[in-house]
């Protein structure tokens, strides 16, 4: 495959890149079709993806984006979209109506080769049958229909892109009209830091921070370099209300919860650093005893929150919930709450209170996105034992110990680390805090004199810390993730 990039700015994705261009070897040596289904959270770039693979290959194809709240005009803009499309001539006839999609994908179809396949994209799929279950499995239908009778048997990929995750996922399920279908699913996961640091041109310990606000997101990574830095980037993300960055968390949330409303002001509490059951049902208001449905569907269905038990050798059942994006959660934290200065454009008001709030904020957003990056350096024969990390804490939180590494996430036989997190602006960590460390790793069941204790420093280990075992920094880190 060509690696050369044709959008500007794309970066990575070449697992992905490299499994679109291996059905479309197959459909080339067979004549025959495929059928790929490609999920991801908005804005993480599975349409870039399909553009950027449609460019390198320079492949024939209609891109088609379902609207909300259009399904009755769904048909006419597709029919619309195929006339401009580059599909052979056959296949963009003007004036075309369609009664239902199996006929519009048959068109669609029309005059695909060996040479030149067809490529039929229908991103944000999921919109097209939102309204009900029965609307979705009647459209779901259609679209199996279309694949079994024709386009199966000619060389096209259809390719179906969505961003409700659950949606996509159910698709494929037993008993739903699609199941069996697809030859390949690809998941498109946020961009890692060390993308972030390519298309943003950062430093490792800079594109940590960045991370901490836009998550893996490269269209704001893009903006950042731009901007030249955190506030710069702030200064222009939140200039009005109308940027990009301020209207994909609102659309992000409407999405997701277009009728729930209880779960909205549980992810909002979630969002403003309430981690328990208990602190989240005193900031959202909402009883103890009602927040289970909400943390479920925030959890299991939305997987916009993450939930995190501590690590150790004895379970203990104290969970903690977190906004599992980067991006939403600063979002939810700064943004917001301050929607309605932004849009009296009161912009640096709102980043000078952000700019005094984010030394606090950044050294607890950036520890889960640490851990992320240490467990993806495992496993390290300086560290036997330890396939998976996470963190201790107990119900009164004393103590709570950073990083906790071991070979199970649950019960684990024995601790095969523990460490701390300091991502301070200047100041090494040093004997005191290596001292602290020692002292609250001790009180971790599984942890013993022998345990290895590591840290992870924004800014460095100072010589004082002599009896540490092992110290990470920003680039170390950065190396976790794999080039492209």
């Amino acid at each position: 495959m060509n690696e050369k990039k044709i959008l500007p700015g794309f970066v990575g994705r070449q697992r992905e890149l490299a499994a679109l261009a291996g059905e479309l070897e197959v459909v080339r040596a067979t004549g025959r079709g495929r059928f790929i289904l490609i999920r991801g959270r908005r804005r993480v770039g599975k349409s870039w993806l399909v553009e950027e693979f449609l460019a390198r290959h320079g492949l024939t194809n209609v891109f088609f984006t379902a609207s909300r709240n259009a399904t009755g005009q769904d048909l006419p803009r597709f029919a619309e979209e195929l006339t401009q499309s580059s599909l052979p001539d056959d296949a963009r006839a003007v004036g075309v109506h369609f009664a239902h999609w199996e006929a519009a994908l048959a068109t669609a179809a029309i005059g695909a080769t060996r040479e030149r396949p067809s490529i039929i994209v229908i991103d944000e799929f999921h919109y097209l049958g939102e309204k009900s279950d029965d609307e979705a499995r009647a459209i779901e239908s259609m679209f199996s229909a279309a694949w079994e009778r024709r386009l199966s048997r000619l060389p096209v990929i259809l390719v179906l892109v969505g961003s409700d995750l659950a949606m996509m996922e159910r698709l494929t399920e037993y008993g739903r009209p699609l199941y069996d279908r697809p030859s390949r699913q690809i998941v498109v996961d946020p961009l890692t830091p060390r993308d972030i640091a390519e298309i943003a041109g950062l430093q490792p310990e800079d594109a940590f921070d960045a991370y901490a606000v836009i998550g893996g997101l490269p269209a704001f990574a893009d903006d950042w370099r731009r901007a030249g830095g955190f506030r710069g980037f702030l200064l222009s993300a939140l200039s009005h209300a109308d940027t990009q960055f301020v209207n994909s968390g609102v659309r992000i949330l409407d999405a997701e919860f277009p009728t729930e409303i209880q779960p909205r002001i549980v992810l909002s509490a979630i969002g403003h650093g309430e981690r328990t059951s208990k602190g989240i049902s005193s900031a959202s208001g909402i009883p103890a005893s009602n927040l289970d449905r909400s943390l479920k569907l925030l959890a299991e269905a939305k997987r916009v929150v993450r939930v995190e038990e501590p690590l150790s050798a004895q379970r203990l059942k104290a969970p903690r919930y977190s906004v599992a994006d980067p991006y939403l959660r600063f979002w939810l934290r700064f943004v917001e709450s301050a929607l309605p200065e932004i849009e009296r454009l009161r912009t640096e008001r709102v980043v000078d209170r952000i700019v005094a709030a984010w030394p606090d904020f950044r050294g607890h957003a950036v520890e889960p996105i640490v851990r992320s990056a240490v467990e993806g350096l495992l496993p390290d024969e300086r560290l036997l034992g330890a396939e998976y990390v996470g963190s201790y804490w107990t119900r009164t939180n004393d103590p709570e110990v950073d990083l906790v590494g071991a070979d199970k996430r649950l019960a684990p036989a024995k601790v095969a680390f523990a460490g701390s997190i300091k991502w301070r602006e200047t100041a090494p960590f040093d004997a005191s805090d290596l001292e602290r460390l020692i002292a609250t790793s001790a009180r971790v069941p599984g942890v013993g004199p022998a345990t290895p204790l590591v840290v992870v420093s924004r800014s460095g280990v100072d010589r004082s810390a002599r009896k540490l075992h092992l110290g990470f920094g920003p680039a170390d880190l950065l190396a976790a993730y794999p080039t492209g």
